[in-house]
């Protein structure tokens, strides 16, 4: 398989190797305890992980690469329209009190119904690393 004279691999070649590289860095992360799949019931425990790891494997792969940026003006530009995003918009808030942060949005699975939610912030004793959301 030749990769066309503009790029340096082949795409279809690509596809497999990182899927393969992908699955082996979860493989290890989930051998050291650092894969959790909280809010994910069905992928709990190790049997969980299993049917994951066969499915991941079970499909094939489409890599989508395209030629890099001519010049880091470009990627800056492009990373830009990304990254200074904002998570919850100000006319999403319905309310914040203490630790606790109330926000609506719409739900596409419930044909576009606006749907509220609430996450609570927890802080643990490692200080404000250990600092997690919940709902």
């Amino acid at each position: 398989m030749r990769a066309p004279k503009n790029f340096l691999f082949p795409v279809r070649a690509l596809s497999p190797v990182f899927r393969a590289k992908l699955i082996d860095a979860l493989e290890r992360a989930a051998a050291g305890g650092k894969l959790s799949f909280s809010g994910q019931p069905a992928l709990a425990g190790k049997d969980g992980w299993c049917r994951l790891r066969e499915s991941l494997h079970r499909h094939a792969w489409a890599v989508y690469a395209k030629q890099p940026f001519a010049e880091p003006q470009h990627l800056i530009r492009y990373l830009g329209r990304y990254v200074n995003r904002i998570a919850i918009a100000n006319h999403r808030l319905q309310s914040i009190d203490g630790d606790a942060v109330a926000f609506s949005y719409k739900d596409n699975r419930i044909k576009d119904r606006q749907v509220e939610k609430t996450m609570h912030l927890q802080t643990s004793p490692k200080g404000p690393t250990g600092i997690a959301l919940t709902i």
